[in-house]
């Protein structure tokens, strides 16, 4: 039935209409609910309505107690009220990934038990309860320039954004600039000509409230130094961090008690570093071939991790190895092979989930003749066994690891940025972007130009320009590429968002 307001004379009678009220042509009243009702044509009392009424009696209806049909039979106005839901109807319900779902109410007025996930959209949370967040929604923008020309970049997330240090070929000597950018793309602090580099390496570091930089001077010394997240201000003079020794620097990492710093010159060393980046003075720096990236689970006291690159003395078949570290003694572990390849190594980058379940070391396979064919192996971060390998995807020859590659966890996948070249002549190379599943599944690759003209790094584009590196880094669900200009042109940094 559907009802109306009786005409003037009803509204004096706030219980309802009398009997004697007069409805429009067509209506009765209800004399039970005061009411004006248009009558379904004949007697229809065994079939409820389709509103949300019942009949009214004088068209053979009656009010009963109210059971789960989604009919209204107890005259109130509400189908099915008393019971959970309205049966037959869609109503939300929280998925098994925590999003607003749609499920049916069912025969009993009880929700059904399976609730459909919505789809994705770009909000930094998995919407659709596939395990990754906001894929291919992440929408890299226009880029952020960096100066120029740039050999070499690495990036490290800090609390609302990035910072990014930026080698510039401005030498001899070189120096490097540090920059901070916020979430949004909007570049906060730039501090120019930080150090003097002799060797191309800078390599950063964070904790809490501070990032950490260490990069070689003159005749590869190694030093370091301390600089606020927030503002980028020096919080100490730069300090030599291998006294005694030299060494190009391969890696920095920190944990909460002390920084981790990796070098290399006839052989790989590892270096346990006061939280002022001073060495402590023992242990005896452990001596590796190769070499070697860093990794430091988030909880206080557990092992380091490492990856090395190396080929054995008379050998010509390179190996990557991944091995945990003690802390405190730098004794290292027996060693778990990752893979061999004829040729040589291309250098290894190690990376770690933040909350310490992921774990996934991206290295280039050497083929002969200078060929890297880049792999991925994701590796359990408790046992160090090798689980699924991945070859990356590449345009034509040649692909650049070492400093010229990224790797981080986010939204469920694994990030690579990488240099590869897809041309002649030989040093002409384009930054590529690859995502790839927690089980090895390829998700989605991009190419670009690294040059200012050729943006964002998911699409082609022409001219080419100079090989660089690049570096990556990702938190809250955004991620920071940047890349060097190949010491001819300037560098670039794109951040991958909801946009």
């Amino acid at each position: 039935m559907r009802r109306s307001a009786c005409l003037s004379l009803c509204f004096l009678f706030i219980a309802g209409c009398p009997k004697d009220a007069t409805c429009p042509a067509g209506m009765m009243v209800d004399e039970r609910l005061g009411y004006c009702v248009t009558p379904d044509a004949g007697a229809d009392a065994s079939t409820p309505d389709s509103g949300p009424m019942m009949d009214a009696a004088a068209d053979g209806g009656a009010c009963v107690p109210e059971t789960c049909n989604g009919a209204d039979e107890d005259c109130d106005g509400t189908p099915d009220d008393g019971f959970t839901c309205v049966r037959g109807t869609t109503i939300p319900c929280t998925t098994t990934c925590g999003s607003t779902g749609t499920t049916t109410c069912s025969a009993t007025c009880e929700p059904s038990t399976t609730c459909t996930p919505p789809i994705e959209t770009c909000n930094y949370t998995d919407d659709d309860c596939d395990g990754l967040t906001d894929e291919d929604l992440l929408d890299p923008g226009p880029g952020i320039d960096l100066a120029g020309p740039s050999s070499q970049v690495d990036v490290v997330a800090v609390p609302g954004g990035f910072v990014i240090a930026n080698v510039l070929a401005d030498g001899p000597p070189s120096h490097f600039d540090l920059v901070r950018i916020a979430e949004d793309d909007t570049v906060t602090h730039t501090v120019t000509a930080v150090g003097e580099v002799g060797f191309s390496r800078v390599a950063l570091a964070t904790r809490p409230g501070e990032v950490a930089a260490a990069w070689n001077v003159g005749d590869a010394t190694i030093v370091g130094q301390r600089f606020a997240e927030a503002n980028l201000a020096a919080l100490a003079p730069s300090v030599t961090m291998n006294p005694g020794s030299t060494g190009f620097v391969s890696d920095l990492a920190a944990s909460s008690a002390n920084f981790a710093l990796a070098s290399f010159n006839t052989r790989g060393s590892l270096w346990k570093l006061h939280l002022d980046l001073t060495w402590t003075g023992a242990p005896v720096p452990a001596s590796f071939e190769g070499t070697s990236t860093i990794a430091i689970p988030p909880a206080a006291g557990s092992e380091w991790i490492m990856a090395n690159s190396e080929i054995p003395p008379a050998s010509t078949v390179g190996q990557v190895f991944v091995r945990h570290v003690d802390p405190s003694t730098l004794a290292l572990a027996s060693p778990v092979q990752v893979t061999t390849m004829a040729g040589g190594a291309g250098g290894a980058v190690l990376a770690l989930a933040p909350d310490g379940s992921r774990l996934a070391v991206l290295y280039g396979a050497g083929r002969g003749s200078g060929v890297s064919e880049p792999e991925l192996a994701i590796l359990d971060p408790e046992t160090l066994a090798v689980g699924p390998v991945v070859s990356m995807p590449r345009p034509q020859t040649r692909s650049f690891l070492g400093p010229s590659a990224g790797l981080a966890w986010s939204g469920g996948q694994w990030w690579v940025a990488r240099i590869v070249q897809d041309g002649t002549p030989m040093f002409v190379a384009r930054l590529r972007v690859v995502q790839i599943g927690a089980d090895g599944t390829a998700l989605g690759a991009g190419t670009s130009g690294i040059s200012p003209d050729c943006d964002p790094p998911d699409a082609d584009c022409a001219p080419p320009s100079q090989r660089g590196a690049a570096a990556i880094a990702a938190q809250n669900g955004r991620v920071l590429v940047a890349a060097a200009g190949g010491n001819v042109g300037p560098g670039r940094a794109w951040i991958y968002r909801c946009r």
